[in-house]
């Protein structure tokens, strides 16, 4: 479910793909998904977050993106951000690089073992 959120979502609604590693990124201090999608064969899979700060940011992706050069961060200042809690803070979107369904997947396990081999989640 979303930290912080007024709208819990159960993880049994969110993509299978992506359960186990939206699972891991809610546990990371300073960050808060908002919304996921696997891509379902067709786009990128893409997952948008909140962070408490820059800071935060830098440091998820130097520790879990840093060996996963299939996934990037941008800064996503959708409209949607107007009508939600916290329009004045900057959404994240954590996406694959491309949109095939076997690299797509490949780029979600990795990034999930990536989570799996370091228990101590941070942002201090």
């Amino acid at each position: 479910m979303l930290k912080g959120s007024t709208t819990e979502i159960p993880y049994s609604d969110i993509d299978y793909e992506l359960r186990k590693l939206i699972q891991y990124i809610n546990e990371v201090d300073g960050i808060e998904t908002s919304s996921c999608c696997s891509g379902h064969c067709k786009m990128p899979c893409q997952i948008r977050f909140y962070a408490d700060s820059i800071e935060c940011v830098t440091k998820f992706i130097h520790k879990y993106l840093y060996r996963n050069p299939n996934w990037r961060v941008v800064i996503d200042m959708s409209d949607t951000d107007i009508f939600n809690d916290k329009w004045d803070s900057p959404t994240y979107l954590l996406e694959t690089t491309f949109p095939d369904y076997f690299y797509n997947g490949l780029a979600i396990d990795n990034l999930t073992y990536a989570f799996e081999g370091e228990k101590k989640f941070f942002c201090a």
